[in-house]
């Protein structure tokens, strides 16, 4: 590839035409030569713009007009540049780059597919209102209590409806421990001296971690369930908090098992039990339909039915149904 400031002189005639063709306007642009073929652009005038080739002593040259698009100045495709520059005081040389703004694009909308499935699966019922139906101003005019009753079936829980008098099991159980560690400490107060409460003060802050972590020791005070039925009276006396409380700090216990449930027949806390209540895992966890444990298409839980036998037994009346009943002959045993 060479240029044609290089072979000027091989192509006096190439030469004598691009200085007659610039007509005393712009100089001609950088020229290519490609296989004997001097391809060159030459702008003879701000609204024109010629490709000049020259081979094998002939030469023609195409004339493209220059076409500028009217700017508009209100239009909304131009986009303003400006010039962002950063300085220093250092004397380091002054840093500029054009700040080019980008029109706000519309997300993407949200889409929702739903999959049709080969088997139903059934869950456990729901416990938590998702929406409140609106069943029309007549409706609620001449039945008032059924948005009530409606609430009252899930556990008077509606989603997104947690304000300031909110509380469930486990911020119940916190609660609780938490102010189960001032428990002791407040009741010996009244007979310290100022120097020993700072010095439980201080002991206090240091094993917070520690205590926080575990839970106390001692159950807590009555005091302490019957605040929280004051502050939550919806969630029972202060009786059904603590019989609450020692069910929910039960199951957080390691190994603990559930009341319903035996321990290893052939451990060292074997227990003998009923029938019922050995056979209470089978029934629980065996499925009927598909026959074998831990089926995720059928509820967890064991129905009533489950635990009914198939051939259960009739109680037979042994009352006599009149005077002549067969229950007064003497040859038949009497129940």
């Amino acid at each position: 590839m060479e240029t044609a400031k290089d072979t000027a002189c091989a192509h006096p005639d190439f030469c004598e035409l691009i200085a007659r063709d610039q007509g005393g306007h712009s100089p001609a642009l950088p020229s290519t030569i490609f296989h004997n073929t001097v391809f060159t652009w030459n702008q003879p005038s701000a609204k024109s713009l010629s490709l000049v080739v020259y081979s094998y002593n002939y030469y023609f040259w195409l004339d493209f007009p220059l076409q500028l698009p009217v700017v508009q100045p209100h239009s909304r495709l131009l986009y303003q540049l400006v010039d962002c520059s950063v300085t220093s005081d250092l004397d380091f040389p002054t840093q500029v780059i054009p700040l080019k703004t980008l029109n706000a694009v519309a997300s993407v909308p949200i889409m929702y597919s739903w999959s049709p499935l080969q088997q139903n699966f059934m869950v456990e019922d729901e416990t938590v209102l998702h929406n409140i139906p609106y069943m029309g101003d007549e409706v609620l005019d001449q039945d008032g209590t059924f948005i009530e009753e409606l609430i009252k079936n899930y556990d008077g829980k509606v989603h997104g409806d947690r304000e300031c008098g909110f509380i469930n099991d486990e911020i119940f159980v916190e609660l609780v421990n938490a102010l189960g560690q001032y428990n002791d400490d407040d009741d010996d107060d009244d007979g310290d001296d100022p120097d020993e409460r700072e010095e439980k003060q201080k002991d206090l802050e240091e094993n917070r971690d520690d205590k926080e972590s575990r839970p106390p020791r001692k159950f807590p005070s009555d005091k302490i369930f019957e605040a929280i039925s004051s502050m939550f009276p919806d969630k029972g006396t202060a009786e059904e908090l603590k019989e609450k409380y020692k069910e929910l700090t039960e199951q957080q216990l390691p190994g603990a098992l559930p009341p319903e449930c035996t321990p290893n027949i052939d451990g060292p806390n074997a227990k003998s039990v009923q029938r019922e209540q050995s056979l209470h895992s089978f029934h629980t966890l065996f499925c009927r339909r598909c026959f074998k444990y831990d089926c995720f298409l059928h509820p967890f839980h064991a129905t009533p039915n489950t635990y009914k036998r198939k051939n259960t037994e009739t109680a037979l009346d042994n009352k006599p149904c009149g005077p002549q009943c067969y229950q007064h002959l003497p040859l038949l045993p009497r129940n």
